[in-house]
């Protein structure tokens, strides 16, 4: 499907470089939660959510790099984590 926006052979290089990018976007997020934080109107309560995307783009990368099998699930499996806190925390505020 990328081939068709961006040109034959363009799909896997298309794929890392978007991978790059999100996880670029997604580590700026975090860090901008942790240290500008409530100044700039993002709550730390965003964290898991922003670490859940994180560790599955993580994977992804992981997994088109040819790593170890076992890191790609251990990243999965944080992001798993993840999801269940940013479950947590929203039913606390919910609750």
């Amino acid at each position: 499907m990328i081939d068709t926006f961006l040109g034959p052979g363009a799909g896997l290089a298309s794929v890392h470089f978007f991978t790059n990018l999100a996880l670029f976007v997604l580590g700026a997020e975090i860090l901008a939660i942790l240290f500008l934080g409530e100044r700039i109107g993002l709550h730390r309560r965003y964290l898991p959510n922003a670490f859940a995307g994180f560790f599955i783009m993580t994977a992804l990368w992981l997994h088109l790099n040819s790593f170890a099998p076992v890191a790609v699930f251990s990243s999965l499996f944080f992001s798993l984590l993840a999801h269940g806190a940013d479950l947590w925390v929203r039913r606390q505020q919910h609750g």
